[in-house]
């Protein structure tokens, strides 16, 4: 039987979350996050496609919105100069429906309907100059940004053969898919230099005291049968199946509107986040492929092959969660978590958000509420463990990369500029 696992975004629901995304003033950013969300989560290729997507919309939109007037640094180096008399909201429409249209084109129809629909909510409808302006301006930057990372490497698929060795990776059950991101690492990075930039230090030996702990923490409350993970343990795995961005975008657009962020300012957050979001995916990737660390179920099924006495063997045990097809370190997760919690704290001014945010997953089934940014950052940890499918010390060292990243991004790109 399989664990639960994240699913698609049914069809009618995407027309619907498109069609349905008309602008009010400030909110032109989220209504694209939506749409864009929806759209990338049900057209394959999904995971770390999604992220790219998302975060060169949000990037076009982000410097359409710049070039209409400019207070940040923009990320196109052909986006600076400002376009006065173009409307910002018909600018970042424009721009997402240029990225979006390129990298999806079966959905073009779809795309255009909802621009249609945003751009007759705007003063003058379509077909006033300020908003045919903008949309102009935002698809030329769309279209120059997708065309500028057409040979990023994402692309290339490259193959990975496990070394057989004891503690390296191995396919796992019940599929016992390849490896999934070993092209990720040789991506070029949106921001960051060079995913080499973040490599961790070495994860203790499988052999360590260190591993068996972890280890042993993952047997006892990540176990399909555990009697030790209470309820709401379960509930927090399966919520955190969603795409860690997800939660945290959610919350985000609820601390946006309770803090009456511009659409400059909003253009600004979904940027960083979106680029944390590919970024922080490349670097904790390289780790897992450097490292080559076995997941928990297969370090449990095959203790005696360890060397390691800490490890209570147990040839048929199984997670909560299906385990992805990667290594446990670092946990993908908690890279991007950690990436997320710095930019937003940055953003933000802080830990506290202004008011209880929530996040929902899936589809509005299960609500849970936040007061702090490292309050997602830790649960979403938790799950991993309570899952079945990473150890504690993957997520421990995927937060720290990630919130370096975090702070590389904020400190050098898209900062204000002075007016």
């Amino acid at each position: 039987m399989r664990s639960p696992l994240l699913s698609p975004v049914p069809a009618a629901l995407l027309a619907a979350v498109l069609v349905a995304s008309t602008p009010a003033r400030a909110d032109i950013v989220t209504d694209w996050y939506d749409a864009g969300y929806a759209l990338t989560n049900a057209n394959p290729p999904g995971g770390v496609f999604s992220t790219r997507a998302l975060a060169l919309a949000h990037l076009a939109i982000h410097d359409a919105v710049n070039a209409v007037e400019r207070r940040y640094e923009s990320y196109g180096a052909g986006d600076a100069q400002a376009a006065s008399g173009a409307s910002l909201e018909a600018a970042a429409a424009g721009a997402a429906h240029a990225v979006y249209s390129l990298l999806y084109p079966n959905q073009k129809t779809l795309l255009d309907t909802t621009l249609a629909a945003q751009l007759a909510k705007l003063p003058g409808g379509a077909s006033a100059a300020a908003n045919a302006q903008g949309v102009a301006l935002g698809r030329s930057i769309g279209e120059r940004l997708v065309a500028e990372r057409r040979d990023d490497g994402s692309a290339t698929p490259v193959a990975f053969t496990p070394t057989g060795k004891p503690g390296a990776w191995k396919p796992t059950p019940p599929d016992y898919a390849p490896n999934a991101v070993a092209r990720w690492p040789r991506v070029k990075p949106l921001i960051i230099r060079s995913v080499g930039d973040f490599l961790p230090p070495p994860p203790p030996p499988v052999t360590s005291a260190t591993y068996a702990k972890a280890i042993e923490e993952v047997r006892k409350l990540g176990g399909r049968n555990s009697t030790e993970r209470t309820a709401d343990q379960t509930a927090t795995a399966i919520f955190w199946v969603a795409p860690t961005y997800h939660p945290y975008a959610e919350v985000a657009k609820a601390e946006s509107k309770a803090r009456q962020l511009s659409v400059h300012d909003n253009a600004r957050l979904f940027a960083l986040l979106n680029v944390a979001s590919f970024d922080t995916y490349l670097a904790g990737y390289h780790a897992k492929i450097v490292y080559d660390q076995l997941r928990p179920v297969s370090a449990i099924r095959e203790a005696a092959s360890l060397g390691n006495p800490g490890i209570v063997p147990d040839a048929s045990w199984e997670p909560l969660l299906q385990t992805p097809a990667s290594q446990d370190y670092v946990s993908g997760h908690a890279v991007q978590a950690g990436g997320y919690e710095r930019v937003a704290q940055a953003v933000f001014g802080g830990d506290e958000l202004k008011a209880s945010a929530s996040a929902v997953w899936p589809a509005g089934a299960v609500r849970r509420s936040y007061t702090r940014w490292t309050q997602l950052t830790q649960e979403d940890n938790d799950a991993r463990i309570w899952g079945g499918i990473h150890t504690r010390i993957a997520t421990d060292a995927g937060d720290e990369i990630g919130r370096q990243v975090g702070d590389y991004l904020v400190k050098h790109a898209l900062r204000p500029v002075s007016r």
